[in-house]
């Protein structure tokens, strides 16, 4: 199809008889045209509509060669009309140069003749038109027209990708989609298309294959939306085919009004799940029935309550869960076997709980109402969301932050003091009572410092303080607020009838201090349990013991400094071992001390086998610094796991070095060391 550049009839002319050309004519053809003599042929040339692409309406091109005939020779018509004779010429201009062969007319009444534009043809804008010779020898013009190759195809070497305008990192899902009309699509867009040719026509493609897009450029962008029932159909043969495979590929071609299809882009990606998803998931519930949750209860194996799951699209093996609290998300965590879309529960760490409630609450004592819910994870793909249920938690503690690494209900506050017991004695050494004293029943008076590391007041009016001793409670009373000091300690007495009827041996003092926080919770602060010698004291050594350790030989050097230790004397001493410099001694090298305890002084003490007392085992270790290497290295040995037996026994201790995971052999000579916990 062509288009005219003036709006004038196809049969209209403008060139006038020549006089002395009449003169010489056998014959003349005369036209006429609305009663008007009709001069020299002026009309467009036709090319072969079969060869031209359709163009729409308010196209800015005409003449738009199909790619497909770039090779061909294209015949132009000229139809003729006017005063053309035998022996007029036309010859075809392309850009004002002659082009093809000149063709001769061979009758007046010839009603048309064909100029041929010879291939190939290049991609360019041309301007085409030709020239009459009158008689062969005359020049007249004849009117121009434009003639367009594209042969280059549609978005380039390179189209560009498609890119997703809403936020798919964790998958598409159904709340992604935008709706059109009463449907749902995926809104993707062609970055950057630059727009080359009107009348461009894409095609979409999942996976491949070949789907209908709508296309939108009203917004300045160029949109292709792919229909919801198009993405599920193909989702649903991508999970037959692969239970795990969610992938679809996204992609699309352009295709020009010359018929050359775009290069394929690369593809976009994305998991997708909106057949699968789980939109109904309900909501769930905690297994501590009060509201605010206090410490204790926070403590106490918290769990949350997964409801069973009854929708139509089921929760599947392999799938996992993330908990969230507030604003804290719990790691993913397995769904147990067996148990997709059954009512199961997970248990909350404390450390998560409190950190969450101290984030919220900045340490405060009040009650923060909290939200918790879950997702369900499809390898990396949120394939759901519950409902939202909403309790009180209150953690205030009793000396500010406590210890977040355990979860059992009964850990030590690092804040608070360990309570000290002073006895009735003239030797002035804190947590020790002689045989002597006990004997005479003769009270001790227990402390408990009221302020904390950081010097800040620890106990408020009508805090309760528990202490036990060797597993008694032996103080259970209110704060009096008339004791309220932070530079005070608070006093206790521990009545001699108590102390006599426990008799001789390493006694434990546990102490806790109770306050009801915001909420009408109790939480109850820990602190330290304090080992209290009740033995005589002339075992006392002089000196702590030391030891070393030459890797040179393989076996340690180690001396001791005491036949026995008592427990008066580890309670006021540290228990050391001195690695001497070893050969190739460096830093970073980890110092493994392993000691092995076993009941009295040595295997041949007592009849039969020595009894291995497992609870007074221990391993300590020590990275050696820069500063020690070529010195010496000294390690703290764990006091309070050596006294646990609570009996005489006797320590094997054996020294290895780690170095790039690999460990040394043991030294062969296994020093001992003798305890003497009771008398």
């Amino acid at each position: 199809m062509s288009k005219q550049l003036f709006n004038l009839p196809r049969n209209h002319v403008n060139r006038q008889h020549s006089a002395c050309r009449c003169d010489n004519r056998k014959s003349i053809r005369v036209s006429t045209y609305g009663k008007k003599k009709l001069g020299a042929p002026y009309g467009r040339l036709e090319f072969d509509e079969a060869l031209m692409a359709e163009l729409p309406d308010g196209h800015e091109l005409e003449n738009l060669l199909l790619a497909s005939a770039a090779n061909d020779n294209l015949a132009l018509t000229l139809q003729l009309w006017g005063d053309v004779y035998s022996g007029d010429i036309f010859v075809l201009l392309v850009n004002d140069e002659e082009v093809g062969a000149r063709i001769r007319v061979e009758d007046d009444d010839q009603p048309s003749l064909q100029l041929i534009l010879p291939a190939p043809h290049r991609e360019g804008n041309y301007i085409i038109s030709y020239t009459h010779y009158l008689d062969g020898t005359t020049p007249k013009p004849g009117p121009t027209q434009l003639f367009t190759v594209l042969l280059t195809p549609p978005g380039g070497d390179s189209p560009p990708p498609l890119y997703v305008t809403a936020d798919i990192r964790l998958g598409l899902t159904k709340d992604k989609l935008e709706p059109r009309g009463g449907k749902n699509y995926l809104a993707t867009e062609v970055h950057n298309y630059s727009h080359e040719m009107q009348g461009d026509t894409f095609a979409g493609q999942i996976n491949g294959e070949k789907v209908t897009v709508l296309v939108e450029t009203d917004t300045g962008k160029t949109l292709l939306l792919f229909a919801e029932d198009d993405i599920v159909r193909f989702e649903e043969l991508s999970r037959t085919r692969s239970p795990q495979n969610t992938m679809l590929e996204f992609n699309y071609t352009i295709t020009s009004l010359t018929g050359l299809s775009s290069n394929d882009p690369v593809p976009l990606a994305l998991e997708v799940l909106i057949a699968a998803a789980i939109p109904d998931l309900k909501e769930p519930s905690l297994s501590a029935k009060v509201d605010p949750i206090g410490e204790k209860d926070a403590r106490n194996n918290l769990e949350i309550i997964i409801p069973a799951h009854t929708g139509d699209n089921k929760i599947l093996p392999g799938d996992t869960i993330i908990v969230s609290m507030g604003e804290f998300n719990f790691p993913p965590t397995p769904i147990p076997d067996d148990q997709e879309n059954k009512e199961f529960s997970l248990t909350l760490m404390f450390r998560n709980i409190y950190l969450e409630w101290e984030r919220a609450s900045a340490g405060a004592n009040t009650v923060i109402a909290t939200a918790f819910s879950y997702t369900i994870m499809r390898d990396t793909l949120k394939v759901g969301t519950s409902g939202e249920m909403s309790v009180g938690f209150n953690l205030f503690m009793v000396g500010g932050r406590p210890d977040l690494d355990s979860q059992l209900p009964r850990t030590p506050h690092p804040q608070l003091w360990r309570p000290t017991l002073m006895g009735n004695n003239a030797h002035g050494i804190p947590n020790y009572i002689t045989e002597t004293e006990m004997n005479a029943k003769l009270p001790a008076t227990l402390w408990i410092p009221g302020f904390d590391v950081n010097d800040q007041p620890i106990f408020a009016a009508n805090d309760h303080v528990k202490i036990s001793y060797d597993g008694e409670v032996v103080v259970d009373e209110q704060v009096d607020p008339a004791d309220l000091d932070s530079d005070k300690m608070f006093s206790f007495t521990l009545d001699g009838e108590t102390i006599y009827s426990h008799g001789l041996g390493p006694m434990l003092l546990d102490a806790s201090v109770t306050r009801v926080v915001a909420g009408g919770a109790n939480n109850t602060s820990y602190m330290d349990y304090t080992v209290v010698a009740v033995e005589n004291v002339e075992d006392l050594p002089a000196k702590p013991g030391t030891g070393t350790y030459t890797p040179a030989t393989g076996d340690p050097n180690f001396s001791l400094e005491a036949d026995v230790y008592t427990t008066a004397w580890l309670l006021e001493h540290e228990l050391t071992l001195t690695i001497a410099a070893y050969d190739g001694m460096a830093e970073g090298d980890i110092i493994n001390v392993y000691g092995e305890q076993y009941q009295n002084f040595d295997h041949n003490d007592g009849e039969g086998d020595a009894e291995h007392l497992v609870d007074g085992d221990f391993h300590a270790d020590h990275v050696v610094k820069n500063t020690e290497v070529g010195s010496s290295a000294v390690i703290d040995l764990p006091v309070a796991r050596i006294l646990k037996p609570n009996t005489r026994s006797h320590l094997h201790v054996t020294v290895t070095v780690t170095r790039d995971g690999k460990e040394s052999r043991p030294n062969s000579d296994t020093p001992l060391i003798k305890i003497s916990s009771r008398s």
